[in-house]
């Protein structure tokens, strides 16, 4: 459902796969995280930014490396008006990008992202986007 864009959908069964786990207890904390950066990014592709930060805290408490929550608590954050949040959570993504393919797909991410645009105009953000592009760099 996530995949095809059906988000209230893929929150329902994903919360479903969460309400399961509270029974028997079977997932990881990589696996929770993973479930609720996805029903964080459901909740920010319905519009629904504070919902989606509320689960997406709970995605970087299971898991605090997970770079996807962090990218998705950043679009969130930027889309809120939250600028200052917005730069953290996008610089923690690239900081926890720690595989190649990973940390290049996400700096193409926050360079064309359009709910980032904000974020484009502080002076910090090429700083940050500078950082990293070098980090990448070292990495090849």
């Amino acid at each position: 459902a996530f995949n095809h864009a059906r988000y209230r959908q893929a929150i329902s069964a994903y919360q479903d796969a969460l309400s399961a786990d509270a029974k028997r207890g079977t997932l990881d904390p990589v696996q929770k995280s993973l479930i609720l950066e996805r029903i964080g990014g459901s909740y920010r592709n319905l519009g629904l930014a504070a919902e989606a930060v509320r689960v997406l805290k709970r995605a970087v408490e299971e898991m605090p490396q997970n770079s996807a929550a962090h990218y998705q608590m950043a679009l969130s954050y930027s889309v809120s008006g939250e600028l200052g949040n917005a730069m953290t959570h996008l610089n923690k993504a690239l900081d926890n990008a720690i595989t190649l393919p990973q940390l290049r797909k996400t700096l193409l991410l926050a360079r064309t992202d359009s709910e980032l645009d904000p974020l484009r105009e502080l002076p910090k953000y090429s700083d940050m986007i500078e950082t990293h592009t070098q980090r990448l760099r070292v990495l090849r």
